[in-house]
């Protein structure tokens, strides 16, 4: 079964994300050479923006693995609907 996921739907987090990078004090460039993802990608994550993304899906990765680097549970960035 193919299922499509609507950002839309989905709450994210991402000025938890953009917290735990500053408080590590970590750039932009710095959590993206880390994560394997642009500035851009970082960016839009923390900003809610959905430009750099090919699908839904990839924005998820990215969160997913930003998460990750940070040691915050996915669950606490994105919530709702197709969100796992």
């Amino acid at each position: 079964m193919n299922t499509t996921t609507d950002l839309d739907t989905l709450v994210i987090d991402g000025r938890k994300l953009r917290d735990a990078r500053e408080a590590r004090g970590l750039s932009v460039a710095e959590v993206a050479a880390l994560c394997t993802l642009s500035r851009d990608q970082v960016q839009q994550i923390e900003e809610g923006g959905e430009r750099p993304f090919y699908t839904p899906a990839h924005k998820l990765l990215a969160i997913r693995k930003y998460a990750l680097a940070m040691d915050i549970p996915y669950d606490d960035i994105v919530a709702g609907p197709g969100s796992t």
